[in-house]
């Protein structure tokens, strides 16, 4: 089972569906149900490798995870808390701080896309997780 059937077999073990759909501009969408059902949106025309697919379905399933869902009405600052409580989640559960040192250590890993590449993340999403880590060590 590769990593994305994974993500795909943990979310429908947590009661999330995925629902493919087609989007003007955006590739992804996480969804909550007035009766509380969890969903994803995905648009799939719309990925062009495995670790775009990959990056999105974690992101999306932090939102889910962490019932940080929000609408058009939400303002840009509880927007950007929501966005990174969603990669916190990642961090936390699926890229830890713990799996970064043993890359580093075992496989000698020191660059960027060396770490997204082993992940099976974009560059772009590795980033973001490193800053989280990087901001969560320095804040302890």
């Amino acid at each position: 089972m590769n990593d994305i059937e994974v993500i795909i077999n943990e979310l429908d073990e947590s009661g999330i569906d995925i629902d493919d759909f087609q989007f003007e501009d955006i590739r992804a969408v996480s969804i909550c149900q007035e009766d509380g059902a969890r969903s994803i949106g995905l648009d799939k025309r719309q990925f062009e490798t495995s670790a775009e697919l990959k990056s999105v379905l974690l992101h999306e399933q932090g939102h889910c995870e962490t019932h940080t869902f929000y609408n058009a009405s939400t303002s840009p600052l509880m927007r950007g808390k929501l966005e990174r409580r969603a990669d916190r989640y990642v961090t936390e559960n699926k890229i830890t701080k713990y799996d970064i040192v043993k890359a580093n250590k075992r496989e000698g890993l020191t660059e960027i896309w060396e770490f997204a590449e082993h992940f099976g993340v974009t560059v772009e999403y590795m980033k973001r997780i490193m800053n989280i880590h990087f901001q969560m060590e320095f804040m302890e």
